[in-house]
């Protein structure tokens, strides 16, 4: 049987993976610093604020679903996590994908 306890440590083991996969969270909107600043310093704002926006996001989840007791909810609620990570994890491919083909395959426009 399932006690609380575990599911706590799954819950949480959940939470960090999900937010070790949110590093990369792309912004969508590019910023620009100024017309001396470097590439990466414009990088490393949209990652920050594209990690940021995903942290909150996933906080305000978690928190939302604190105070579910049931185990076949949490559980739910667990499936719909790992679902959400298979999907980042595929957004990361295609990016990853797009980046490779644009720098290695003529751009056939």
């Amino acid at each position: 049987m399932v006690t609380g306890e575990d599911m706590r440590f799954k819950v949480i083991r959940q939470y960090k993976q999900l937010l070790f996969m949110g590093r990369e969270y792309p912004y969508a909107v590019s910023i620009q610093l100024s017309a001396r600043s470097s590439v990466l310093a414009n990088r490393i704002l949209a990652f920050s604020r594209g990690y940021r926006y995903f942290r909150e996001n996933l906080h305000a989840g978690f928190k939302k679903n604190a105070g579910l007791t049931n185990v076949k909810e949490i559980e739910q609620k667990l499936k719909f996590a790992e679902y959400i990570e298979r999907e980042l994890a595929a957004l990361y491919y295609v990016r990853k994908y797009r980046a490779v083909k644009q720098r290695y395959y003529e751009n056939d426009n």
